[in-house]
């Protein structure tokens, strides 16, 4: 008992660490890890469950640079996305589709790495790419629950300071959270096992998130970006591997 409670805190101190640092992440060091020890009907609820305090945190960190006209697109385009990644899940093969993501991540990684016309390309962008956004997330989070990637690809293009983008992300990435809980709720999810690893979690998220918001207030704009280009090289590389082992 003992060893399985540490064994969660520490995911959730480096996965917390992760996400206070680049603004996203956690779920996808924190899942994986969990699935060692914890059933996924019990890993990926606890944490969904750290997950809503982290974003709530860094709302709380960022709330200077959080602006809700900057978020409602991405969750309002969301919406429609639903509906077309449900098509996309019913017509597609999972391989293909987590494959041309997993590309799409690398390519784009790389690009961001290398090319100085990378860094806010698209200024201060207009509303609808918000909503081209959020639809793009919303459809990827229904076809594969990957949500994540077209969001960040969005603020990645902006030119946003790195406060902005963070809070930005935490405000988007908490609305989706506490959506995501319902759902598991009404579908009797959230058992006494997953309440306990979840306060685990919650505590020991909040500890490294408080530590990823530090060690990034030393970081530079320039090198920030440069971080979250090789964060999304490492998600589309950790996507396309994963076909690879598991088809």
């Amino acid at each position: 008992m003992t060893e399985t409670v540490s064994f969660t805190a520490a995911i959730f101190v480096a996965a917390g660490f992760l996400q206070g640092f680049a603004g996203f992440g956690a779920g996808l060091l924190a899942v994986p890890l969990l699935l060692l020890r914890f059933d996924i009907t019990v890993a990926v609820p606890v944490c969904v469950l750290a997950s809503i305090v982290l974003n709530a945190q860094l709302c709380v960190s960022y709330r200077d640079a959080l602006s809700w006209g900057r978020i409602m697109p991405l969750l309002l385009g969301s919406i429609p996305g639903l509906i077309l990644g449900s098509l996309v899940l019913v017509h597609a093969p999972p391989v293909l589709t987590r494959s041309v993501l997993g590309g799409i991540l690398v390519a784009y990684g790389l690009w961001g790495l290398w090319a100085k016309s990378a860094t806010g390309m698209m200024g201060s962008p207009r509303p609808v790419y918000g909503y081209a956004a959020g639809m793009a997330s919303g459809a990827m989070g229904a076809a594969f629950s990957a949500n994540g990637p077209a969001a960040i690809v969005y603020v990645s293009l902006t030119d946003w300071p790195k406060n902005t983008i963070k809070g930005t992300l935490a405000g988007y990435f908490l609305a989706n959270n506490v959506a995501t809980l319902a759902a598991e709720a009404a579908s009797g999810l959230l058992t006494l096992q997953v309440a306990l690893a979840g306060m685990v979690g919650a505590a020991g998220i909040g500890l490294g998130g408080w530590m990823g918001v530090r060690a990034c207030s030393r970081l530079g704009e320039r090198d920030y970006r440069r971080a979250m280009f090789a964060l999304l090289f490492l998600m589309g590389g950790n996507l396309l591997v994963d076909v690879i082992r598991h088809g």
